[in-house]
């Protein structure tokens, strides 16, 4: 009684045909669905279906197809087919072809992605264009200022500017790693980390002080670079003096992972960022103040690692660790 009750109330398209493919029941959806007038109880399976050739075509085939689409009053419904044989003992007792609806979350895909197409080219061109324009007026103001009355003002504006363009290259990166199929490549995490010394120590006053292991290989996500970038950029960013902050990288290994390590001796990351990433959302009371540790989480969970983040007392840093299988 209980299982009947919960095939009763399911909103998917349940039919139940005997040996001679003749409908014996079918739940409210399924007669809804097929609603001619009259009861589909005593009908062939191949004449109830005959007013949606797709579904009859999956009567008449072996195969189930993985979807089909429907148009049902006017509104088109999609479909997710499941044709299975109802056996008594060691003999075939009839069929059980149960409809997954999908229209909702088919709707939502759609709409996912227009916006996701929108929001693309807002921010490979809108913004951009328009941050462009903040900027040029930024520097026209700052080439007639002789007096230096406004040096604070255009400053702030110039990096804000510059922040929120960041801000946009990372999106359009983010969007394309969440579009992009899955991949992963063989990477020398040592060469990394001294490539990313070397960076630091040519473009900035950054200490850095490091603990490299030789010769740990990983497999990894193609963009683990630019996470580890990201990484890297953000401790020295966010640290109070930037010129004065010392960076520690390392890299090691356990049992099956190679790990890279950032640690700053900076104020620490805010925990508000370090809450919106273990709830993995946004919300309106915990959220980032950008898209970068976002990408990196990505980067690494389509590498099949994992990213951890921690934050010492006011003077300890932050420690940032990329986990990442080893590639033996």
């Amino acid at each position: 009684m209980s299982r009947q009750r919960a095939v009763e109330s399911l909103t998917d398209p349940v039919i139940t045909t005997d040996q001679s493919d003749v409908v014996v029941d079918v739940n409210p959806a399924a007669a809804a669905l097929f609603e001619s007038g009259t009861t589909p109880i005593g009908m062939s399976i191949a004449e109830l279906t005959r007013q949606y050739p797709e579904l009859h075509a999956l009567v008449a085939e072996p195969e189930t197809p993985a979807e089909v689409t429907l148009t049902v009053d006017g509104e088109t419904q999609h479909f997710v087919p499941r044709v299975q044989a109802i056996t008594r003992g060691t003999l075939p007792a009839g069929t059980l072809y149960v409809l997954r609806d999908v229209t909702q979350l088919r709707d939502r895909e759609a709409d996912l992605e227009l916006l996701n197409e929108v929001l693309a080219r807002v921010f490979r061109h809108n913004v951009r264009n328009r941050l462009n324009v903040i900027d040029g007026y930024a520097a026209q103001i700052e080439t007639q200022d002789t007096a230096d009355a406004y040096t604070t003002e255009v400053d702030t504006i110039r990096n804000t500017a510059q922040r929120l363009m960041s801000h946009s290259e990372k999106a359009t990166i983010l969007r394309k790693l969440i579009n992009a199929d899955e991949q992963t490549e063989s990477i020398d995490l040592s060469q990394l980390a001294r490539k990313q010394q070397q960076r630091i120590e040519q473009t900035t006053a950054v200490t850095v002080e490091t603990a490299i292991a030789d010769g740990v290989a990983v497999v990894g996500h193609p963009l683990v670079t630019v996470a580890v970038d990201e990484l890297v950029d953000n401790a020295i960013e966010h640290h109070d003096e930037p010129a004065a902050a010392t960076l520690s990288i390392a890299v090691h290994t356990t049992a099956d992972q190679g790990v890279i390590q950032i640690e700053d001796d900076g104020p620490g990351i805010d925990p508000h960022e370090l809450t919106a990433l273990d709830v993995g959302e946004e919300t309106e009371l915990t959220h980032g103040s950008g898209v970068g540790l976002w990408l990196v989480n990505i980067v690494a969970r389509k590498s099949n690692g994992s990213v951890s983040i921690t934050r010492g007392g006011a003077d300890d840093g932050t420690r940032a660790s990329l986990h990442l299988p080893r590639d033996d």
